[in-house]
């Protein structure tokens, strides 16, 4: 009887093992979801991702590079399922890639995601940034329609914490180098900025502090992080309509407009050189938003990027508002328009690689107010960037500028309008371009 009791016991034990073994573990795998994990080297792209729905399909571009059936996953746990990969080889260095990864079932898309990285630069694509702390970042963007991933590397930072930004908002500081943001919706455009810093060595800090002295500058608390802090920061647009194709703007026409603008954003600036005894103030742009088609501007410097040649022609335009000074009255008492011959194009030709046809370009601006006294010792703006622009609209960008005044770099379809910020950066107040302030540095990511 006591035996019949155990029988009895250990089979409705083991039936309600086995139910709750594939209870939970079906479960699991209704939860689990692509999960992609991306490695790029200078010639090469790894993708891994979990095997989810009936079949899955990776698409490169247009292309469909791998498909497969979903076996029954090996449970080594109660949450791991089969994983795969894709490797992709014999790639060119800093060159877009763009995938998606999508899982199947019963022929109807369960979850699909966007993957944006690149390859990584080689030490000859290093060299003529050489000197930017940002040589070497990099980035990978995985979208859904309602979660971003990011994930960089080459950032520096000194204690791994970062100024997470979206649409030139601050939503997140993180530690570590990903970034999850689960707070997007479908069918927006957002713009990411990823901010690390890096203080200056003690010596050279000795050193600003005594030209700040010898200059008679003040300054508090809060100016320290503009002067003894180094800003280094990285910029990606993601778009989450989930639409997929191998052009990231629609076409192009003849080519893509690179825009460079500085602007003073208040209606005047206090003028802060020696001729201020007669001229105490500066007319400004009066603009407190970024705008490729403004024509108020300081200087404006267009790149074209012209496909319609083979290989691509670069053009540079450069043009200029006139500096406008007031007298104590705030009367207009002289203008003048700045000189424009430090603004070269350092970079120009185009070429093709495993991205496709490309143009690379050059620039470097350093241009004076021309009303400022003496004029030996008058602060240029200075600025230079290098970008790497594909016929498709894929771009990459890197460069660095002073902490004054706002800056502003555009993307745009030439002919059309469709514009892409790359660059932009807010007025720090005109003192800054004084030496003694370190340069903002910045990349933005294909």
């Amino acid at each position: 009887m006591i035996l019949k009791k155990s029988f009895k016991i250990l089979a409705v034990f083991s039936v309600l093992v086995v139910f709750s073994f594939f209870s939970v573990t079906n479960l699991s795998l209704a939860d689990e979801k692509l999960k992609p994990e991306v490695k790029a080297s200078t010639n090469s792209v790894e993708i891994y991702f979990n095997l989810i729905g009936d079949q899955f399909e990776v698409l490169k571009g247009d292309k469909l590079i791998k498909k497969g059936k979903v076996n029954k996953p090996i449970i080594n746990s109660l949450t791991t399922v089969n994983r795969d990969k894709i490797v992709l080889n014999n790639l060119d260095s800093n060159t877009p890639q763009r995938f998606k990864v999508k899982a199947i079932k019963d022929n109807k898309e369960i979850e699909g995601v966007i993957i944006e990285t690149s390859t990584l630069r080689s030490e000859k694509d290093k060299e003529p940034i050489k000197n930017s702390p940002l040589k070497d970042s990099h980035l990978t963007t995985i979208i859904k329609k309602n979660e971003v991933n990011l994930t960089w590397a080459g950032v520096p930072d000194d204690d791994n914490v970062y100024e997470i930004y979206r649409n030139g908002k601050l939503v997140n500081t993180v530690k570590g180098n990903t970034y999850v943001d689960n707070t997007v919706f479908p069918n927006k455009k957002y713009l990411y900025e990823i901010v690390g810093k890096t203080r200056i060595s003690n010596d050279e800090i000795k050193q600003k502090e005594k030209k700040l002295r010898e200059n008679k500058i003040s300054y508090n608390k809060k100016d320290e992080e503009d002067l003894f802090y180094v800003s280094n920061r990285v910029y990606k647009n993601v778009d989450t309509s989930g639409e997929y194709s191998t052009a990231a703007a629609p076409p192009s026409g003849y080519g893509h407009l690179l825009r460079y603008q500085i602007f003073i954003p208040d209606p005047k600036a206090a003028n802060l050189s020696a001729s201020a005894y007669k001229w105490p103030f500066f007319k400004g742009d009066n603009r407190y938003k970024y705008d490729w088609y403004s024509n108020k501007y300081r200087t404006r410097v267009d790149v074209y990027a012209l496909f319609n040649y083979n290989p691509a022609k670069v053009v540079i335009r450069k043009s200029v508002n006139p500096t406008v000074a007031y007298d104590w009255h705030m009367r207009e008492a002289k203008r003048q328009p700045a000189d424009l011959s430090n603004v070269k194009l350092t970079a120009s030709g185009g070429g093709s690689d495993s991205g496709g046809r490309y143009a690379n370009i050059g620039v470097s601006h350093a241009v004076c107010d021309p009303l400022v006294e003496p004029k030996s010792g008058c602060p240029a703006v200075d600025y230079w960037y290098k970008a790497k622009v594909y016929e498709n609209g894929n771009v990459s960008a890197i460069g660095s500028h002073d902490q004054a005044p706002s800056h502003e770099l555009w993307m745009i379809n030439y002919p059309g309008d469709f514009d892409v910020p790359l660059h932009t950066f807010w007025n720090k107040g005109l003192i800054r371009l004084i030496s003694i302030y370190p340069s903002v540095n910045w990349s933005y990511s294909y």
